[in-house]
Formats: C-alpha cells, structure tokens, sequence
C-alpha cells in the first residue's frame, strides 16, 4: 500500500483551505492511499489555535509511526508544513514534495501580512488573533514567534534533503511568502515552477495536480 502523508501549513486545518481535498480527489483511491490530519485545534468559539513548532512536529511523528506499517510513504506539504516535515524528520519516506516551501523565516514577513487585516491584533507577548477571511481568527501564543525565530531554514532544509528524496514547487506568484534564497536552501534539488499563489488557487490547481501525479510516479 502507498500511503501520502499530507502536511498542511499555518492557520488552516487539515484540507488546506481545499488544496489537499481537491489533490486527494485527483488521485486513484486504489493506488494511494491519504492520510490528512490536523496540526491546529479548533476553538469553542470557530477561530483556529495554532500550536508551537515542537507540538506540531510531534503530532506529524505520531501519524508517521501510525501509518508506517509496511506501507511506502509519501509526504506532500505545504508552506509551513514544509518547515514541519523538516524538523519531524521521519525517516524511510520515499519521497517528500515541498509545495510553497517558505525560506525566509523572518517573523517581520508574516506579520506584515497578517497587520494589513484591520480587524487582526498582533500581540508578541501574548496571544495575537490574525484575522481570516471568513470573519474567525488565527490564534497565535507568543511561544510559537519564539520557537520560530530560533528555526534555521536554509540548514533545516539541507540537513532534511541530504536524507530524503526532495521535489519543490515554487509558486512564482506567491503573495504570502518570499521565494528569494529558494535556490541556496535546495542545492541539487529540483525545482518545479508553477505561475500560481500561494494556495494555487483557480487554474494553477489543475497544473499543481497534475505536476504531483508525475512526481508521485
């Protein structure tokens, strides 16, 4: 049985705003098999918490030794689950595909896009709640802009793809993240260009599915 992990990124829950369910749709159910699951918690109250850096690798490391039954395993992520699938850094994976992978982990760039939402309130020594489209929030403790500053990206990721057999693709029309020092955190490893955003929204989709069902093989 092939089984592909989905890891999905920051503030969102386990179908990536439908990214995930629409790749997983794409696919013959009979040849893989999906494995979704959450990384955030879902308040009472509708807004999304979001977990330390550290939880959220533990839970990815619980759902690989779940599935790791013989089975071959798969990994897509996207975004900031690119940076979680890094530090889990489950071994026996026969191929990780990195969607959006973010390479500059400044705290400033995420956050400047989060304050350009009126109704957000960003609060580094407390909680900050990010406000989403739907009227909900992101909750953000001030302990995961911690464990965030302290991550290396460019040595995570080459540290992760000495290891593991690496496929990126780069939105080159991301208005989320930078795709600048892609090059010098992936040496040697393939980049796939999509013109797409960050969550390869409308027509980018079709080409996003249809590139992962060649590099799934």
């Amino acid at each position: 049985m092939k089984k592909i992990i989905f890891v999905h990124g920051f503030g969102v829950r386990k179908d990536s705003r439908g990214m995930f369910t629409d790749i997983v749709d794409s696919l013959e159910s009979a040849e893989f098999q999906s494995v979704l699951f959450d990384l955030t918690e879902l308040g009472a109250d509708g807004n999304i918490v979001v977990q330390d850096f550290s939880e959220q690798a533990r839970r990815l490391t619980g759902v690989w030794e779940r599935e790791s039954d013989g089975s071959e395993l798969f990994i897509v992520a996207h975004s900031q689950g690119c940076l979680i699938t890094a530090i889990a850094n489950p071994p026996n994976v026969t191929k990780t595909i990195l969607l959006a992978p973010p390479t500059d982990n400044s705290n400033e760039q995420i956050l400047e896009y989060f304050r350009s939402k009126s109704d957000s309130e960003v609060n580094l020594e407390g909680d900050s709640k990010l406000a989403r489209s739907d009227g909900s929030f992101t909750v953000v403790p001030a302990s995961y802009w911690i464990e965030k500053n302290a991550i290396n990206t460019e040595e995570l990721y080459q540290t992760y793809t000495t290891n593991h057999v690496t496929e990126v693709v780069r939105a080159t029309e991301d208005e989320v993240i930078s795709n600048g020092g892609m090059e010098a955190a992936f040496k040697d490893i393939q980049i796939h260009d999509i013109a797409a955003n960050h969550n390869f929204d409308e027509g980018s989709r079709l080409k996003l599915i249809t590139l992962l069902k060649e590099l799934l093989g």
